[in-house]
């Protein structure tokens, strides 16, 4: 069963998503899986829908996988990617306070282990969203030095470490959106903070 989530995965990572839908709903037609192996075909088809911007299912898929996260223990980035895909798949559906809650709690946890690239790619979509929401409250300044500013370097890093990777595609999309968001920021932010170059130091 583990074989077939990984081959779900694989086909997920190449957007595949309808040959990997079929590889995790035959492993969760098997009786008596590990609560680990279900909540990865949770987790597979949370994206599935997300992709084919089926929100609805997608935020179901997300929280069947959380109620799974206490009972399997998985890393902590698996949590955080759960909680910023559901923020998605909210977002999709128009429930903004819902996403930013879920987005919160991503951020909190990846600001309690750290700035570790891999923490970073769980968490890229939940920067843009506080951008967003900063932006909306007129606070450009705070959009520039708040988790937004992480993006140029999660953006370069990805690039000089593994080049343009297929697997890696759609988080560098997501960070690009980041990255222009954070410049429009920077833009609207110079006109009002005389010292706000300091801040990018």
């Amino acid at each position: 069963m583990h074989a077939l989530c990984e081959m779900g995965r694989l086909l997920e990572c190449s957007n595949q998503v309808t040959p990997s839908e079929r590889c995790y709903n035959e492993v969760l037609s098997t009786p008596g899986l590990t609560p680990s192996v279900r909540l990865m075909c949770y987790q597979g088809l949370a994206f599935v829908y997300n992709k084919r911007k089926e929100r609805n299912k997608g935020a179901e898929f997300c929280k069947e996988a959380l109620k799974l996260v206490p009972k399997v223990g998985p890393p902590k980035a698996v949590h955080m990617h759960l909680l910023v895909m559901l923020g998605d798949a909210m977002e999709g559906q128009g429930e903004w306070a819902s996403a930013r809650q879920s987005d919160e709690h991503a951020m909190a946890m990846w600001d309690a282990i750290g700035t570790g690239h891999k923490s970073a790619s769980s968490v890229i979509s939940a920067w843009r969203r506080e951008g967003i929401q900063l932006m909306r409250d007129g606070k450009p300044t705070l959009a520039v030095i708040g988790s937004m500013r992480h993006a140029p370097e999660f953006y370069k890093n990805s690039l000089q470490e593994r080049g343009i990777s297929f697997m890696r595609l759609d988080q560098l999309l997501v960070a690009m959106d980041t990255i222009k968001l954070w410049a429009e920021a920077c833009f609207l932010a110079a006109d009002n903070e005389d010292d706000l170059w300091y801040w990018y130091v």
